[in-house]
């Protein structure tokens, strides 16, 4: 017969309180960065968090954000705002626009890339809009930096070649 805990919840309040507790165990060496080469932008992120020294927690409290959205942001589960990135950049002291990949580049100046492409090409907005085949309120919103593009939209866009 198998015994039931009085109160299985307390074990687990124990665990987290433990865990909280520690110090970030994962500091990573200078020399074993180079062998982590990062695939995508959350572990990039990971990774400059890792290389700083910051545990879980303490970054999630320096940006301002969950524990759990932090690491939904380092799993790529949800997108990953360029302001917490510049954050991240911030707190790391790494360059400006190295946590960045092309997609975050491309957001954080689209409506200068879109503008430019259109005067390089001698297009206006409205047929700039039918090449990609968007409508034209969400190129606007993009343009006047109402609204991001979405991955697939930037895709678009990107066979442009702009």
């Amino acid at each position: 017969m198998e015994k039931r805990r009085a109160n299985p919840s307390e074990d687990w309040l124990r665990i987290q309180v433990t865990m909280k507790a520690k110090p970030c165990s994962k500091r990573l060496e200078p020399a074993t960065v180079d062998y982590l080469i990062p695939t995508n932008q959350g572990e990039m992120l990971k990774k400059a968090r890792l290389v700083a020294g910051i545990s879980l927690a303490a970054m999630s409290k320096l940006l301002g954000v969950h524990r759990t959205t932090l690491t939904d942001y380092e799993f790529n589960r949800v997108f990953i705002p360029c302001e917490i990135i510049t954050r991240v950049e911030k707190i790391c002291q790494l360059k400006r626009y190295s946590l960045f990949d092309e997609y975050h580049l491309f957001i954080e100046k689209c409506d200068e890339v879109i503008l430019d492409y259109c005067g390089q090409e001698g297009i206006s907005l409205y047929e700039f809009l039918k090449r990609i085949g968007i409508e034209r309120q969400t190129v606007y919103a993009w343009v006047r930096k109402k609204q991001c593009p979405s991955r697939e939209n930037w895709l678009l866009v990107k066979k442009l070649k702009l």
